[in-house]
């Protein structure tokens, strides 16, 4: 009986991790706000409500510093590159548009690329919605619905 129960362990121990798959995901967040000066209260709770979707959703997420560049050509290339450091399958960049005197979300667009390849596997962009009674309630359904998104295109590849 000892045996039996050896050997079933065994097996499983090989089986389970070939069974148990999640995507990994690393996020970059680009602000643009006209002021490029410091990051906003609103961008940081909008990355935390993507990451906490990917998280939820089951994927390994990792988010690189907020970015305040207009041109992030190199920003990206050193992402891109600690993405193959960390074994990541996907790059996502998200560029939110930020209204610099009402410090409101307007606009995200997104990319998503493959971290192997380096190439686009989708792309999109929405508008955030008016803001609620609470700021911070409507930032981060926004910031679920861009996730949500963003998902749907990585499920479809």
């Amino acid at each position: 009986m000892k045996f039996l129960q050896k050997f079933i362990f065994i097996v499983l121990l090989f089986l389970v991790p070939n069974c148990v798959y999640a995507k990994s995901i690393n996020i970059l967040i680009n602000q643009l706000d006209g002021l490029q000066d410091s990051v906003r209260d609103s961008v940081q709770l909008f990355e935390n409500s993507v990451m906490d979707y990917f998280f939820n959703a089951g994927c390994i997420v990792s988010s690189e510093k907020i970015c305040l560049e207009k041109n992030i050509d190199k920003t990206v290339q050193i992402a891109l590159d600690s993405s193959v450091d960390g074994f990541f399958e996907y790059l996502v960049i998200i560029k939110v548009n930020v209204n610099a005197k009402t410090d409101e979300l307007t606009d995200v667009e997104w990319n998503i690329l493959d971290v192997n390849t380096s190439k686009t596997m989708g792309s999109g962009s929405m508008k955030a919605p008016k803001p609620y009674r609470e700021k911070e309630v409507s930032i981060q359904r926004f910031g679920v619905d861009v996730g949500a998104e963003i998902y749907s295109c990585m499920k479809g590849n």
